[in-house]
């Protein structure tokens, strides 16, 4: 392959991983939404939907966006590898975002989901008390 073809090949492929970033990122924030609110599609959501909201649908979609990106670092950092000059530092860079998104939806995605099982849970014992 040669190199202007290598380098739109990942010119498209960091394309592609940012829109993917940012639709997903508008996913998860409306399940955080439904989870932090109680309000799904302008309906009351009662706790248990929710919390499944929560796990089902947060937990498991952060997962997904993490890996994704941990494979799309780990496939351009592969690509650097088999690559010279130009090719091979622009896959790198490309590589090390990818890595420093899978971190941060590790990372806050982790935190985030922490902080609304710990919302839940003071909802829930509130919801208990007379």
């Amino acid at each position: 392959m040669d190199e202007q073809a290598a380098i739109a090949l990942i010119l498209v492929v960091d394309a592609l991983g940012y829109a993917l970033h940012l639709a997903a990122d508008r996913w998860v924030h409306a399940k955080c939404e439904i989870v932090l609110f109680g309000v799904s599609s302008g309906v009351a959501a009662p706790l248990a939907h929710r919390r499944l909201v929560l796990w089902h649908g947060y937990v498991v979609h952060v997962t997904g966006g993490t890996g994704f990106f941990v494979l799309g670092a780990f496939g351009l950092y592969c690509f650097s590898l088999q690559s010279s000059g130009l090719v091979q530092a622009f896959a790198w860079i490309s590589a090390m975002s990818y890595a420093l998104v899978a971190f941060a939806w590790a990372s806050l995605g982790t935190a985030y989901g922490w902080y609304m099982h710990n919302f839940l849970k003071k909802a829930e014992a509130a919801k208990g008390s007379p």
